[in-house]
């Protein structure tokens, strides 16, 4: 895994926490449907855990969010069947006051 790009991922403000597609709130639905992507990077591990998500290869999508001010970032992976995702933020989680 590139250590660098982890280690920085794991300095950001997390909007969504690791958590199934079967189990996304109303909330975080919001979120990650207002993420557009701009790049996509490929993180590959054996087996490993990062940001609460277990697999071996973790895709890396950076870009914005319409919400909030920062480079946005929504990392997610597949174990066993189960589809984990993260989506983090490098700001201050500034909200535009969209109505959810």
């Amino acid at each position: 895994m590139n250590e660098v790009m982890k280690e920085y991922l794991m300095t950001l403000n997390k909007v969504v926490d690791a958590t199934p597609i079967e189990k996304l709130s109303t909330d975080d639905i919001f979120e990650i449907n207002s993420f557009h992507a701009q790049n996509v990077y490929m993180l590959v591990a054996d087996d490993s855990y990062f940001l609460d998500i277990r697999a071996n290869h973790f895709v890396v999508e950076e870009g914005f969010s319409e919400n909030m001010v920062g480079t946005a970032y929504l990392i997610s992976a597949n174990h066993k069947g189960i589809r984990m995702q993260t989506l983090l933020i490098n700001s201050t989680l500034i909200s535009f006051g969209q109505t959810r």
